[in-house]
């Protein structure tokens, strides 16, 4: 017979006990939506005692414009049109359509004889289509294609799955794993997933100088189990390997390598954003447990420099970092050390020093044009909640050479002679207070000052913008010309403030961090303390207010 009709009749026909046959599951018509138009034969061979196999039948359906719910981890498929094939020994449905929102084409096999029914999935999933399987993450912005081929049945399904990932934004999926849509990206992996936990085997995560082969448990809520990486790269070149398993509520995790390149995760943790949120709930994510320890041979960082012998660990509780300890060799014969422990004052606060200031900033692409000196800053300690951490920083004994900023600020400020100071200048000590919030630094009370010339600066290095914005006071011959500033009256007339003296030349750096803009106001090198706070440069912005 041939059957024309709505596809909520038709699921309840084929849903009857007689018809149902080895599909193992039923849709509920109320839910159903689309057209059905189905050929259906028949055979009943009629005795005294029926029996089941006493019956035979074969159905060819098409369903168009046909929705039914929970098709697939929970989703309704929209749109779709499905070809059924239906006999006693199995069921063959293939068809293309919408599943959360995204486009599929899948086919699903279930015969008589066997347990599992296979399983292909083609399709690409947005933003939205991810989030809503139960696989959204922060990290990935645009277009996924995902190809699946596995087996399912009521407890367990199992799946080979490749995913291409090269149309997809990526912002640190992990620390130092981001790349542009466009650039290449593929992984693949086999896995298991009981309901309880997923297991990834075999995974490799091959493209844009990234290589991660290895294996990974998951707990139903995301949280990892264990993992395993024989092969850790996160950039060319890389020789790393990571290993971490679960103790009560503790991650621990164990990364040792010959050589890591930390640029990209270093742009990644200075340029963070706040803290990711769950893709479903829109709320903060709980950050676990973890105890971290890192052994690298040779971290690789910028402008060429090396943090050598390198040992790392921390633990971390929820938001909070509990324990800190870090040691390494930096440039030629330069020591760097750090560790979390209680100030003067009774605060926990991290500390961190190195014998080679210009080395360490070097690396960090702070400011690469110091040489030598002594560093030590004390900050809060870094908290999961994007909280903000204050903290100082003190340098002593180094020297700035080849900057073209010292020629211009010493050039503007000539003494009567119209001697110039060169670009080169020794310095006794800097300190500076400053604030860190996600992605930018705030520095306050910046002073530099030597024999020859003194520096007060305040501003905003902002790293998520990549863009720089400073100002302050230019103190040439500073130790004889503060020296006005600190006598009674005439400091109070005549001095600009702590740290500057009689003549200084105010100026601002703004811009790009690759090439930012110095502009100098050369009438302030004339002007006593008092009235150059008249021609200092306040804070500044590339666009203009908003009326």
């Amino acid at each position: 017979m041939k059957i024309d009709g709505p596809a909520d009749a038709g699921i309840e026909v084929l849903g009857m006990d007689a018809l149902k046959g080895p599909a193992g599951a039923s849709y509920d018509p109320a839910t159903t939506r689309g057209k059905l138009s189905a050929l259906v034969q028949i055979n009943i061979h009629f005795r005294k005692v029926a029996d089941p196999a006493d019956t035979d039948y074969s159905v060819e359906a098409t369903l168009t414009d046909f929705g039914v719910d929970n098709i697939f981890a929970g989703q309704r498929m929209e749109g779709a049109t499905v070809s059924v094939f239906a006999t006693p020994a199995g069921i063959l449905l293939r068809g293309d359509g919408k599943l959360a929102g995204a486009p599929a084409t899948f086919e699903y096999e279930k015969k008589k004889d066997q347990a599992d029914a296979d399983l292909r999935v083609n399709a690409t999933l947005d933003d939205s289509a991810r989030s809503k399987i139960g696989i959204g993450l922060t990290a990935v912005s645009g277009p996924v294609l995902l190809k699946l081929v596995g087996a399912t049945n009521n407890q367990e399904t199992k799946a080979n799955i490749e995913l291409d990932l090269t149309a997809a934004r990526i912002s640190d999926l992990i620390p130092g794993l981001s790349k542009p849509a466009g650039r290449p990206l593929k992984a693949r992996f086999s896995t298991v997933d009981t309901g309880t936990r997923i297991k990834i085997n075999e995974l490799v995560l091959d493209g844009s100088g990234a290589l991660i082969k290895g294996s990974l448990e998951l707990a139903d809520n995301g949280d990892v189990n264990a993992a395993n990486f024989p092969t850790f790269q996160l950039s060319d070149g890389d020789k790393a390997s990571l290993k971490a398993d679960r103790s009560g509520d503790v991650l621990r995790v164990r990364i040792t390598g010959d050589v890591v390149d930390a640029r990209g995760i270093m742009k990644s943790l200075v340029g963070s954003p706040a803290a990711p949120k769950d893709p479903k709930t829109g709320k903060p994510q709980r950050n676990q447990d973890v105890d971290v320890e890192a052994k690298i041979g040779a971290l690789t960082g910028n402008n060429g420099e090396v943090l050598r012998q390198m040992d790392l660990t921390v633990s971390r509780r929820g938001v909070e970092l509990r324990n800190f300890s870090l040691s390494a060799k930096v440039g030629r014969e330069g020591n760097l050390a750090g560790e979390i422990r209680n100030t003067d004052a009774g605060r926990r606060a991290l500390f961190l020093r190195t014998s080679d200031a210009g080395a360490v900033l070097r690396f960090l692409e702070i400011y690469p044009k110091i040489e030598g000196g002594d560093m030590w800053v004390v900050v809060d300690p870094p908290r999961g909640d994007s909280s903000p951490q204050e903290g100082t920083v003190n340098i002593r004994d180094f020297v700035v050479r080849g900057e073209p900023g010292l020629e211009s600020l010493s050039a503007a400020a000539r003494d009567s002679s119209g001697r110039q100071e060169p670009g080169t200048a020794v310095f006794q000590k800097a300190q500076a207070k400053f604030i860190r919030t996600p992605g930018s630094v705030t520095i306050r009370e910046g002073a530099i000052w030597g024999p020859v010339a003194g520096v007060t600066v305040d501003g905003t290095i902002d790293f998520a913008a990549e863009r720089i914005s400073m100002r302050g006071t230019y103190v040439p011959a500073y130790g004889l010309n503060n020296l006005f500033s600190k006598v009674p009256v005439i400091g109070m007339l005549l001095g600009g403030g702590p740290n500057e003296g009689l003549v200084g030349v105010t100026f601002e750096v703004a811009g790009p961090m690759s090439g930012p803009t110095l502009r100098v106001n050369p009438l302030s090198a004339v002007a006593p303390g008092f009235l150059r706070k008249m021609f200092e440069f306040r804070d500044s912005s590339d666009t203009p207010p908003v009326r």
